[in-house]
């Protein structure tokens, strides 16, 4: 299980937080911490913040 200390998950160390968000925004599916340690919820909830963050810095990718 990857874990980091500040508690982000899987593959792209999403925050559950960050999650929970995103799953409110965009409609998306997610009912508890424990899904983001599946590769393909992580990956998809971490390429959406991902995409969030570029947009946010104007494709300021060292910024994202």
């Amino acid at each position: 299980m990857a874990r980091s200390p500040t508690d982000a998950l899987g593959l792209m160390q999403v925050m559950p937080k960050v999650a929970k968000r995103l799953a409110k925004t965009q409609k998306l599916k997610w009912t508890n911490e424990q899904e983001l340690l599946q590769p393909e919820t992580n990956l998809n909830f971490g390429t959406r913040e991902l995409a969030e963050r570029i947009k946010e810095f104007k494709n300021h990718l060292v910024l994202a």
